[in-house]
């Protein structure tokens, strides 16, 4: 069978290299544009132990390196296995008294299935205005929510956008869904490139002045939000949800506001979050 017109679609065969040396964004989005094309599917995208680097600048109208079509299209994005939850970004002191003799040291790992970005996304303060993302897609016009796309879904990822250490605060988010109608994610985490838990570099996250977020889900007058088992962390918003969201199990670390509902008017339930 003919993967390429029917059936899932192997990244690797668009010729992405998941070395994280190669530029594997043209391929990724040559894989998401015919998947558009032809209504839907799945894109998979087997492990590497260096994973997959988006380092094409992101483009207006979307501000995204990857971008979703408009239309009325059912895409989903599937890496080989459930995420590893967790790349901590605290800094923790040696305590002697309680027989911590070292400060923390938490190395990035590198068993997921990712996509990291390695683009210096221009500084936006502008509250009001589109936040540069690593995948997202373009405002459309239905509803309060002006979605263009009418359902996509995301399982088994980890999206790391860039962590600049001169600033110690990402510029970009790593997924902004706000104009997709339905949205289903579920064991996948939205975090940053390097990893910052490390008493003996002396840094931390600084205040962010840029609106960054892990994962913006659709916005208001939205259908079904379904997240299972999903981690956002490092950025200035964790979750950003309109209405009709039903989620269990969201780890939300190290951002300054963790879950955060920009619009809505009908009822979300939220099973359990881990929030440190």
């Amino acid at each position: 069978m003919n993967t390429i017109s029917c059936g899932v679609l192997n990244i690797l065969e668009f010729g992405a290299k998941g070395d994280g040396v190669a530029d594997d964004t043209e391929a990724i989005q040559a894989a998401i544009n015919l998947t558009a094309k032809r209504g839907g599917g799945k894109i998979f995208f087997p492990y590497t132990r260096e994973g997959y680097r988006i380092a094409r600048p992101a483009s207006e109208p979307s501000r995204a390196q990857l971008v979703i079509p408009p239309g009325c299209h059912n895409i989903q994005l599937e890496g080989e296995m459930p995420c590893r939850m967790l790349n901590s970004y605290m800094v923790r002191p040696p305590i002697p008294q309680l027989g911590i003799l070292k400060g923390t040291s938490f190395p990035l790992r590198c068993d997921n299935t990712r996509l990291f970005s390695d683009w210096d996304a221009p500084e936006e303060h502008d509250p009001e205005a589109r936040p540069w993302s690593l995948l997202g897609c373009e405002a459309g016009t239905s509803l309060a929510g002006k979605f263009s796309v009418a359902m996509f879904s995301i399982r088994n990822l980890e999206f790391r956008a860039k962590l600049n250490l001169d600033k110690m605060y990402p510029t970009q988010s790593a997924a902004n869904l706000q104009n997709i109608a339905r949205i289903n994610i579920q064991d996948s985490q939205f975090c940053l490139s390097l990893n910052v838990g490390d008493h003996e570099s002396g840094k931390c996250l600084q205040p962010n002045p840029c609106h960054t977020a892990g994962l913006i889900a659709s916005g208001d007058q939205n259908d079904n939000n379904v997240l299972r088992n999903v981690a956002a962390q490092g950025f200035r918003y964790g979750f950003v949800f309109g209405e009709h969201v039903v989620a269990d199990y969201l780890y939300v670390h190290n951002c300054e506001q963790g879950i955060v509902f920009h619009d809505a008017s009908h009822l979300s339930v939220i099973q359990h979050v881990v929030a440190q």
